[in-house]
């Protein structure tokens, strides 16, 4: 199995009103997870609601800054195992999420590929992405700082 055979399979379940693949060739099998099929489709809207609700939150956010100081401290989502970190799911398909987006705990931001097998990377917190710290396709350590959210 190729890379192009398990970017035609991240294609088909994209598409697909599906939640799981999992296909076996041989020794090597692929599992492809996509989280919440209703709420994908729904994120869009959401995220944009939420991109709005920031700046009442910020605006409002002078008078109880103590309470927002305090949830402000950015989490760090890691790599989980050392691999190649994907922003997308394919080429030709957008970021699992991009600077200022809102997120869930357990959103999939990204994807750690080693030894043929994707491996989502999720949320730690809800929060907003501030920062993304690698690029896509560069090659990651177990641990590596990949988003910061906030």
């Amino acid at each position: 199995m190729d890379i192009d055979e398990i970017k035609t399979l991240i294609r088909l379940v994209s598409e697909a009103p599906i939640a799981e693949l999992e296909y076996r060739e041989g020794e090597t099998s692929v599992r492809i997870v996509r989280h919440g099929v209703a709420s994908a489709g729904e994120a869009p809207p959401p995220a944009a609601g939420a991109a709005a609700d920031p700046a009442p939150v910020v605006a409002g956010g002078a008078s109880p800054g103590g309470v927002d100081g305090a949830e402000t401290a950015p989490h760090r989502c890691a790599a989980p195992l050392p691999g190649l970190f994907y922003r997308r799911a394919g080429p030709t398909e957008p970021p699992f999420a991009e600077v200022g987006a809102a997120v869930a705990a357990g959103q999939t931001l990204g994807l750690i590929e080693a030894m043929k097998m994707l491996t989502p990377v999720k949320a730690p917190a809800d929060g907003v992405v501030l920062r993304i710290l690698a690029e896509n396709g560069a090659m990651v350590d177990e641990g590596a700082p990949l988003f910061e959210i906030g």
